[in-house]
């Protein structure tokens, strides 16, 4: 299972590179708390999808369609950005009933 590294093992500019990649077979595979990532490489393409775990499931949301692994693999990491700080940056949210229309 692929995981995050810890900050020591971080090679210099470690802030651009936040997900470690596994190769299973024909597909890379990463993973960040919200959601895991896949890169699979055919022979004209390369496609990347995320499975989100906020949605309870195996939900697929396509990241992508690249010429080069190394393209996708940027997509992800930027989509997995993203993804983390929209979990740092939620609120509060507010539960309240809204009060009844009048007619």
């Amino acid at each position: 299972m692929a995981r995050l590294r810890p900050m020591a093992e971080r090679e210099p500019g470690w802030a651009r590179r936040l997900l470690e990649w596994q190769r299973l077979g024909p597909r890379l595979e990463a993973e960040i708390s919200a959601a895991r990532y896949f890169v699979f490489e055919s022979l004209y393409e390369v496609i990347a999808w995320a499975e989100v775990r906020d949605w309870g499931g195996r939900y697929r949301q396509d990241v992508g369609v690249f010429a080069t692994v190394a393209e996708a693999q940027a997509a992800c990491e930027r989509d997995a950005q993203a993804r983390l700080r929209r979990e740092e940056d939620a609120g509060p949210v507010d539960v309240r009933i809204a009060p009844g229309r009048r007619r």
